[in-house]
């Protein structure tokens, strides 16, 4: 009953020559009670092997191990057979591990060592890297990092006029604070890039991946706003990004009016006929109107109208633009509308005599210009025969309109004239 201490000797002449133990561990403790026994076992590998490698700062980023750009005390951890084994880089950045059995191995760099310098990224290697070790043999995995090249410079400057633009002779303005808001929630969070803007050369942060960094500049009381107080900036590894804010002490800024609203709407064409019935011989006036109902001016503008083969053009007016006839077309060439301007076309035309009635004419202006969908307005004149049936020729009810008047108006004299007489009797 107890506790022992089994311990094999590693110097014994009789083990094979570079024997390393590769199973157990010696000392080994064992601890026995009554009436059961204990094992302790041994084994040893004639062929071990050795694991290293360098971790360093690749200041001049060539990818490769340089002079000076060794990291020391920088913990490295391999996992294999017997192990995990841990490491320690010594002052010329490099670990090492021997008498290991054969066999695959991972190696890891533990990348939140505090004696990392701050925001470097591994650049060299994988972490973590996995090696093989071969009988009597050797493996290497090198770490190299690497401070990110993107950065951020910025200046907070006293906007004395508050125009929202360093002019000559506005300073940058010392002592504000400027952090990156990592997580977006407008408050300066512990852990979140900050710095402190000075009276010459403004700001900067350096060391940044490529990316979009939401930048914020906390007011100081006092000053007002000139520019936001956040500002989107993008890195990249061509060129720092660029936040700029402005501060001044005078009265509140006021804001320019807001930018006028352009409206860009496609010109109306509308189309009428009067009268809007006719007879063959008679005659009508088309008028077409055009008009553009937005704030900006409007080019290229035209309508073509197609006058029936029933009707012809007796002439043409319009208040602006040149016309052009082709047969019965109508080519209105009404160039640039100004915003809310109206033009008008005035088509007067007659019934040909020959045209058979009833009838119904129909036709339609087309609407063209710059980046307008076509557009069309249409007018219908109709002949007089086509109006609801009375029963009586169409001037019929006219003509005993005037054969009722002119004998009320007999009658009206006759009576008129007896009273007169009557009176003088």
């Amino acid at each position: 009953m107890g506790s022992y201490t089994v311990t094999v000797d590693t110097a014994d002449p009789d083990l094979p020559p570079s024997a390393a133990l590769t199973i157990g561990t010696s000392p080994a403790s064992i601890t026995l009670t009554g009436g059961d026994s204990g094992m302790a076992d041994f084994g040893f590998t004639t062929q071990p092997g050795t694991i290293s490698g360098v971790v360093f700062n690749d200041l001049n980023g060539d990818g490769t191990f340089d002079a000076g750009e060794q990291l020391a005390n920088i913990s490295v951890t391999i996992t294999g057979p017997g192990g995990p084994y841990s490491l320690t880089t010594d002052a010329n950045g490099q670990y090492s591990i021997s008498g290991l059995p054969p066999g695959s191995y991972d190696v890891d760099v533990d990348e939140l060592d505090p004696d990392l310098p701050a925001g470097v990224v591994l650049s060299v290697g994988t972490d973590p890297a996995t090696v093989t070790l071969a009988p009597n043999g050797s493996a290497t995995a090198d770490f190299g990092f690497v401070l990110p090249p993107g950065s951020i410079t910025g200046t907070v400057f006293n906007d004395v006029n508050a125009n929202g633009v360093q002019d000559p002779g506005e300073d940058p303005i010392a002592g504000v604070t400027v952090f990156i808001d990592l997580d977006d929630n407008g408050v300066q969070d512990p852990g979140e890039p900050s710095t402190v803007s000075a009276l010459v050369g403004g700001f900067s942060f350096r060391g940044l991946s490529a990316g979009i960094y939401r930048v914020r500049m906390i007011q100081p009381a006092g000053m007002n706003l000139t520019l936001p107080a956040v500002v989107d900036v993008t890195v990249s590894t061509t060129g720092p990004g660029v936040a700029v804010f402005g501060l001044t002490s005078s009265a509140p800024v006021v804001q320019p009016p807001p930018t006028p609203v352009v409206i860009i709407t496609d010109p109306l064409i509308t189309k009428s006929v009067n009268p809007p019935f006719s007879m063959p011989g008679e005659s009508a006036q088309w008028t077409i109107v055009v008009t553009n109902p937005g704030s900006v001016p409007y080019g290229a503008v035209q309508t073509v109208d197609n006058m029936p083969a029933e009707v012809e053009i007796v002439n043409v007016n319009a208040t602006a633009g040149t016309i052009s006839f082709s047969g019965q077309t109508v080519t209105w060439n009404i160039g640039s509308l100004a915003p809310l301007q109206s033009v008008t076309i005035t088509i007067n035309a007659r019934v040909r005599a020959n045209v058979a009635v009833p009838f119904t004419i129909t036709n339609v202006a087309v609407l063209t210009g710059d980046n307008l969908a076509q557009t069309t307005a249409s007018a219908t004149l109709i002949s007089v025969a086509e109006l609801p049936a009375t029963g009586e020729a169409p001037l019929a009810p006219l003509r005993w309109v005037v054969v009722i008047g002119t004998l009320l108006l007999i009658l009206g004299g006759g009576f008129t004239l007896w009273r007169h007489r009557r009176q003088t009797t």
